[in-house]
């Protein structure tokens, strides 16, 4: 206070001795000090959000972040944070609790068993109403997953002082819905998703979505308490934004050379590595009257030179697919492959006589995914092909997959690990718009095969059946098997309890926090 006085005194401001002046002086001198601890404060605040934030990089955005239609790997993803099932895949694909704290399965018969005082982030909370209405929404004839629960005769919702008992009866033995079709079916709030509100009972609550970034913050006890995925569509501008310290976690969303150069710049990240559960493969519209030939597709796959793509482009980041499921899979069979053969591609199209004739070739804009189709291009235009290549942004080039408006197109399955995803590509109950058997492709004996496969209890017949079903897949060549990725990811180095997960998930964001 003796410093105010001073500074009024050399500035000719009357001094009285009055209890109003030092009352004003006195307040002054509290305002100062309290502007000092504030910003001190503030400082400190901010130091503390920054540390409970993790910026993760992504490609694109997700088509819709609706659990009942998202079938992109990111919706899906970000979903599972948002919303629960009544079970979940761990990190190695184990079968664990997410709501059902505990669950019994017979062949025709699944009881799970949910504690009381479960709530959505509204703080509403969880009723056997919304249970029924969440299985009700996915056994829609509209619902992408419709197929994946046609093995439900009847879901009955009991509910007691202690927990939520939910009761499936099967109309048959379903191989795959405890494991694949059942951690997709996410709990939705039956009030807010009929008012065009998705809120889930997930870790975490969608704060804001806009067509660059989707904020998450945590519901629970969390070290990191916001989620930041940034949408960065540029390759060059997601590697460079690594560089100068802008992102958290990059998971398998930079180009392989890109890793190599973080490597051996040994920045202040940690790469991670594993065998991937993804395929790249040519999808081919069996409805286009060029490609219902089976010459003609032979000729595409003889003209793929996947070897050279893999070293030269992919870095040896990828392993050479003869089936969508890896060669590490306990059902994969080896089978007919088609190695590079230009010549046999050209003789294939002179006798068809097709040769330059004209077709395109359709990609997203990502420009790894650009880089390698201009190799396949190239391939087919020295098998006699003239080709015109079209890159288009995620949501346009999935829109036309759709509604068929493409002849070939380079696209990815990802988190393969049961075999049923034959099932989900090739069976003619999946072609769009409910469905994700985007080539159009029918055959009536695989259909039977597929069938019998999801049924199938014993496990030494699912592997005979799948068996027959990836040889048939291969000699009919509805797509052309390219290569598995493996999964990478680029992780700040005061990121600590990051884990790589075999389908690719978020769910480390449960577990992580910073030094």
């Amino acid at each position: 206070m003796h410093l105010i006085t001073s500074f009024l005194n050399k500035n000719n401001f009357p001094i009285h001795k009055t209890w109003p002046f030092k009352v004003l002086v006195f307040c002054i001198f509290f305002c100062f000090i309290f502007a000092l601890i504030g910003a001190a404060y503030f400082d400190d605040h901010n130091i503390k959000e920054k540390d409970q934030q993790v910026v993760i990089a992504l490609s694109q955005k997700p088509s819709t972040l609706d659990p009942r239609f998202a079938t992109d790997a990111v919706g899906m993803r970000i979903g599972n944070l948002i919303f629960h099932s009544l079970v979940r895949l761990d990190r190695n694909l184990k079968v664990v609790s997410s709501l059902a704290q505990k669950w019994s399965c017979s062949k025709k018969v699944c009881s799970f068993h949910i504690p009381k005082g479960v709530t959505f982030s509204n703080s509403s909370p969880l009723t056997a109403e919304d249970i029924q209405f969440s299985f009700d929404q996915y056994r829609l004839k509209k619902s992408p997953f419709y197929s994946a629960f046609q093995s439900i005769k009847k879901v009955d919702v009991q509910e007691n002082k202690k927990e939520l008992i939910v009761t499936i009866y099967l109309k048959y033995f379903s191989a795959t819905f405890l494991s694949a079709d059942l951690p997709v079916l996410r709990i939705l709030s039956k009030k807010e998703a009929l008012e065009g509100r998705l809120v889930g009972s997930g870790p975490f609550v969608l704060i804001a979505e806009d067509s660059n970034q989707i904020h998450l913050r945590a519901r629970e006890n969390s070290m990191i308490k916001n989620i930041i995925f940034k949408v960065i569509r540029d390759d060059l501008t997601r590697f460079q934004k690594v560089l100068r310290g802008e992102l958290d976690i990059v998971q398998s969303e930079l180009p392989f050379s890109s890793i190599e150069k973080i490597k051996k710049l040994q920045k202040d990240y940690h790469v991670f590595q594993r065998a991937g559960l993804s395929m790249n493969y040519l999808l081919i519209n069996m409805q286009d009257p060029t490609f219902r030939d089976l010459e003609v597709r032979r000729a595409l796959a003889f003209a793929i030179d996947r070897e050279s793509i893999i070293q030269h482009k992919l870095k040896g980041f990828a392993r050479k697919a003869e089936s969508i499921l890896n060669d590490e899979n306990s059902f994969f069979s080896k089978n007919l492959t088609y190695n590079y053969n230009l010549k046999k591609a050209q003789s294939i199209l002179e006798k068809q006589g097709l040769k330059q004739k004209k077709i395109q070739l359709k990609t997203s804009s990502n420009q790894e995914v650009v880089s390698y189709a201009k190799v396949i291009a190239e391939g087919f235009r020295k098998a006699g092909f003239q080709v015109e290549l079209k890159s288009y942004e995620w949501g346009t080039f999935y829109g036309d997959l759709k509604k068929g408006q493409f002849q070939l197109a380079l696209l990815r399955w990802v988190g393969v690990f049961d075999p049923d995803i034959y099932r989900l590509a090739f069976h003619s109950l999946e072609v769009p718009p409910q469905g994700r058997n985007r080539g159009f492709y029918k055959n009536k004996q695989l259909d039977t095969l597929l069938t019998a496969g999801q049924k199938e209890f014993d496990l030494q017949e699912r592997k005979q059946i799948y068996k027959k079903v990836q040889q048939i897949v291969s000699s009919d060549l509805p797509i052309i098997p390219l290569w598995h990725n493996q999964q990478t990811a680029v992780v700040k180095k005061d990121i600590q309890g990051y884990f790589l997960p075999a389908n690719g998930s978020y769910d480390f964001l449960l577990s992580i926090s910073r030094k």
